[in-house]
This record gives C-alpha cells, sequence and structure tokens, in this order.
C-alpha cells in the first residue's frame, strides 16, 4: 500500500505490534477498516515493532520499541519486584517514557500530530502500556483503548498496579474489550462511563481486499484448486500460552507437540481423503517461527500423506482469502481462527484450558465452545473424534458461523460510533 492518496486520519498504536506476526496485522487492518467508514479512505498508523531505526511500511510508520518497550533479561521473582516498583513510583508520577521519548522528539510530534492514540490492543496491555497512558494524559493528549485483552493482575501484585491500571481505564476516551475476563476486571475498578465489549477488531478485517494476482500465483503454485480430498489448513504456534501451558506432563513439549500434530494429520488421512496446507502465521528467526515449526512436522508424517507448506510471508488480506478456500482449519493461532469465523469457514481450534483469551473470544464470544479441544493431556483419539463430528455437522457449522458474521457486520455501526 502506497500513500500517494490522501490521508484522512492519523492513529498511533502506541503498543509494541510486530507485523511480521500476521495476527498483529489482522488486528491493525480490522482498526483501520473500522476507521475507514466508506472503506476507501487511507489511514496513517504509527507502532512500535522489531526495527533499529525509523521504518516505513505501506501506510505504517514502525518505530524501534526499545523506546517504550525496552526488553529486560530480568524474569522470575526479580521481575515482579521490578514491575511492582514501576507501579509505585507511577503513583507518584514517575514515567520510565521521559528520557526515551525526550530524546525521540519525532516520536512525540507523531504523537501530538495523531487524531487517535490507541493503546493496549489485543493481550497486549500490561504494566508499561497503562503507565504510558498515564504519560499521554500528563502531556495533555488523549487516549482510547480498542480491542484489549488480558487476565486482571494476580492477589501478590494487584495491591499495586491496580490504582495504576485504575487511572489509565478511568483517563481513557472510551474502553473496548474483547473479552468477558478483562470486561468483568475493568468494570470492577473504572469508574469510565464508556466501557464495552466488542468483538477483536480482527473480525473486521476485509475479506475483499486481497491481492488477486499474488494469491493467484499461490493458489497455482500448491495446486489448492486440483487438490485431491478436502483441503485442510493448519496453522501452529509455539510462542504462546496455548504451547507453554499444554502438554503438562511432557518432558520435551515442542517433540511431544509436533508428534502430536503428526500423528493427528496421519489419522485424518486414514479416515478422510486430503490435502493439508500448513498456513504459517509468524516467519521470522527463533521459536516463533511457524515455517519451521510446519517443515519439522512434514518430515515426521508418511509419505501417505499429501502436504503443502505455503513458504511464502503473505499479507494478511492475502492469508484470509486462502483460508477462505480451505475446507477446514485446524489451528492453534488465535486468529487463524478469527478468520475461518470471519469467512465462515468451518474450524477446529487447539488451546489448552489455561489460554482464557481463546476460549473467551472463540468459546463466549462466538458461541462455539465445543469447537476448542485443550491440549493440556492430548488425546489423538478425542481429537479425532471432534475433527469428525465438525465434518459431518459441516452445514449446520457453516449457517452458525454466517450467523456470526451477520451479527458482526450489524453491530459495526455502533463499533465505529464509539470510536
Amino acid at each position: 500500500m502506497t500513500l500517494h492518496k490522501t490521508i484522512k486520519m492519523r492513529v498511533f498504536i502506541a503498543d509494541y505490534l510486530p507485523l511480521a506476526n500476521k495476527g498483529e496485522e489482522e488486528i491493525l487492518r480490522g482498526i483501520e477498516a473500522l476507521y475507514s467508514k466508506n472503506g476507501d479512505e487511507v489511514i496513517a498508523f504509527s507502532v512500535f515493532g522489531d526495527v533499529k531505526n525509523k521504518l516505513q511500511v505501506g501506510n505504517v510508520t514502525i518505530y524501534p520499541k526499545y523506546i517504550c518497550y525496552p526488553d529486560y533479561k530480568v524474569n522470575g521473582k526479580r521481575r515482579t519486584v521490578l514491575t511492582i516498583l514501576w507501579a509505585i513510583l507511577n503513583c507518584f508520577g514517575y514515567y520510565p517514557y521521559r528520557k526515551s521519548l525526550s530524546q525521540r522528539s519525532e516520536v512525540l510530534n507523531d504523537l501530538r500530530n495523531s487524531d487517535t492514540i490507541l493503546i493496549g490492543h489485543d493481550g497486549f496491555f500490561n504494566l508499561r502500556c497503562a503507565m504510558l497512558g498515564n504519560y499521554i494524559i500528563k502531556k495533555g493528549l488523549r487516549y482510547g483503548i480498542l480491542g484489549a485483552g488480558f487476565n486482571k493482575p494476580s492477589r501478590k501484585i494487584a495491591w499495586a498496579y491496580n490504582p495504576v491500571f485504575k487511572k489509565c481505564f478511568d483517563n481513557a476516551t472510551f474502553v473496548i474489550l474483547r473479552e468477558q475476563t478483562a470486561y468483568n476486571y475493568v468494570k470492577s475498578i473504572s469508574k469510565n462511563k464508556h466501557i464495552s465489549l466488542y468483538p477483536d477488531p480482527a473480525f473486521f478485517c476485509p475479506a475483499d481486499k486481497y491481492d488477486r494476482e499474488s494469491v493467484a500465483r499461490i493458489k497455482n503454485k500448491y495446486n489448492i484448486d486440483s487438490s485431491e480430498g478436502m483441503k485442510i489448513g493448519l496453522t501452529v504456534c509455539e510462542d504462546s500460552i496455548s504451547f507453554s501451558k499444554a502438554f503438562v506432563n511432557s518432558l520435551n513439549r515442542e517433540y511431544d507437540h509436533r508428534v502430536f500434530i503428526a500423528k493427528t494429520m496421519e489419522a485424518i488421512n486414514e479416515h478422510v481423503p486430503c490435502t493439508f496446507y500448513f498456513l504459517p502465521h509468524c516467519i521470522k528467526e527463533g521459536k516463533g517461527n511457524d515455517l519451521a515449526i510446519a517443515k519439522d512436522i512434514k518430515v515426521r508424517l508418511k509419505e501417505t500423506v499429501r502436504c503443502e507448506i505455503i513458504e511464502e510471508d503473505m499479507p494478511v488480506l492475502d492469508l484470509k482469502h486462502i483460508i477462505s478456500l480451505m475446507d477446514l482449519v485446524i489451528g492453534e493461532r488465535t486468529h487463524s481462527i478469527i478468520n475461518s469465523i470471519a469467512t465462515a469457514t468451518p474450524f477446529v481450534c487447539l488451546t489448552c484450558s489455561s489460554d482464557f483469551r481463546t476460549h473467551d473470544i472463540v468459546g463466549n464470544g462466538c458461541g462455539l465452545p465445543e469447537q476448542v479441544y485443550n491440549m493440556d493431556f492430548p488425546d489423538e483419539d478425542a481429537l479425532i473424534a471432534l475433527v469428525n463430528k465438525t465434518v459431518d455437522g459441516f452445514q449446520e457449522l457453516v449457517r452458525k458461523l454466517q450467523t456470526i458474521g451477520v451479527e458482526h457486520e450489524s453491530i459495526k455501526k455502533n463499533f465505529q460510533e464509539i470510536i
């Protein structure tokens, strides 16, 4: 996307928002659709991301995340003590951004020149995020909280966190939350009259703005239109709570996870003629590389299993369309499931019981708890039974998903009026 057209609005999402993660990009594009009421206005965004210097990517300006969200190599009890200290100091007017932002006047100018400042998207809302909101207010600016999801602080830190969070929520122009858990907590501590519970902004990511030439090349390269049997999309993830709290008794979680997915694929293949398509949502160095995980799973499969790994780092709008072409999605990436719901594509969501975020969004928010499988103690037979039940009930599930889509479209105007 270029910026040759006139910019209608500038939105600064003052969070760490790595575009390499398609779920993050999907949220940004959903926010873009909500602010672009006619669908064709140019919205200019600013975010903090994984860059060393300011970078322009399409209509997104990316600032180095260390300016406001540096990596602290402190964990465990030391980390807890450090964050409690931050919270206490914040109550006395301490803001860790004063020095870093004063050295980057372009960031402060960007904040001042933005039509809207947002904080706390996705599951990112945290203490430093709340402190930044409080600092923004001190600078005479306003902000809103849009699409946040999080758990309330535990008892051992709540006494320090709650005053900081309360101040942040109270001063927000609006607080729009995507999970019942977060909504209940905010309502319990904040006097803000504009607290709402709405679907994740990612649900509003447009389905018709994909690059048709690029998608055609992908379809041709991986034989998507001419694949044998059912087309089953797969997303895997080893860098979120859905993985870290799964496989409870495992001594080697990565190995057990990959073997479990491979065996599940083989079992599905025996019951249903199909072709599997791995759909990487995050391609980067390190444990968050979905592509590397998919490749390791594929080498474990029997030769009788037809499997393709889409290796291109596709924009999220293209990826969403590819998901819509699948007959079934089995996903560990929450936003791949959001895309499935938004495109009325039957799915099975893989997570764990500790992942309240996914259970709130898919189970409570969309009324589809039966489509969520917890991998705390993985049982291949139980998962296969859920897949088979989903396949047998395709038509009914598609109707449910279409109804959800209509409901989301009907509340879109209300959402837009708030923001």
